[in-house]
C-alpha cells in the first residue's frame, strides 16, 4: 500500500507513518506524492522537535512548518503549534495547504509553487527548488526500479 520510496531512512517506522499522511494530505490537497516526499526528505524534522532560525522563528515537525504560519493556522483552523510539531499527519497536511496555496499563488505552476514554498525571494526559492527536483527525480527513479506506478505529475492529473 505505501510504495512511496525512501531516500534517508535513519527511522523507518515514522517514515512509514509520514508516508500515510502524504497518501492522504496528497489526495486532499491534489499534490503529487513522489514531491510532497521529496520536500519531506529535504526538510528532514522530526515528530516533536523543532529548530531555531537566525530570523527567530521555528520550523517544527517532519516538514519543518514555520511559526511564521502559527497564526494563521490557530485562527482559521484551530491548529495549534503544538499539532504541527506533535502530529505528523497534522505537520503533513500543514505543508501541502501551504505547497497548494503557493501553486495556486502561481496560477497552477507546480514548480514555481515549490520555490516560493520556501522561498518568494528567487534566489533563495530559486536554491530550493533544485534541491527538491533533484530529490524528486531521484526518487521517481526510484520507484520506477521497484516497479510502482507512475507519479501522477507524469500523467497530468494534477
Amino acid at each position: 500500500m505505501l510504495d512511496l520510496p525512501i531516500i534517508y531512512d535513519n527511522d523507518m517506522r515514522q517514515e512509514q507513518v509520514i508516508n500515510q499522511c502524504i497518501m492522504e494530505a496528497s489526495e486532499a490537497y491534489k499534490i503529487d506524492p513522489i514531491l510532497l516526499r521529496a520536500i519531506r526528505e529535504h526538510e528532514r524534522g522530526d515528530i516533536g522537535k523543532r529548530n531555531l532560525n537566525t530570523d527567530g522563528s521555528w520550523d517544527m515537525g517532519p516538514f519543518q512548518v514555520n511559526t511564521v504560519h502559527a497564526g494563521e493556522l490557530k485562527r482559521n483552523y484551530g491548529i495549534t503549534t503544538h499539532q504541527i510539531m506533535n502530529d505528523p499527519c497534522i505537520n503533513t497536511a500543514v505543508a501541502a495547504w501551504h505547497l497548494r496555496n503557493k501553486i495556486n499563488e502561481n496560477d497552477g505552476d507546480v514548480w514555481k509553487g515549490v520555490a516560493w514554498y520556501h522561498s518568494k525571494t528567487p534566489v533563495h526559492g530559486d536554491i530550493y527548488l533544485e534541491h527538491i527536483l533533484n530529490k524528486y527525480q531521484t526518487l521517481q527513479q526510484m520507484k520506477l526500479e521497484i516497479g510502482g506506478r507512475t507519479s501522477v505529475a507524469d500523467t497530468g492529473d494534477y
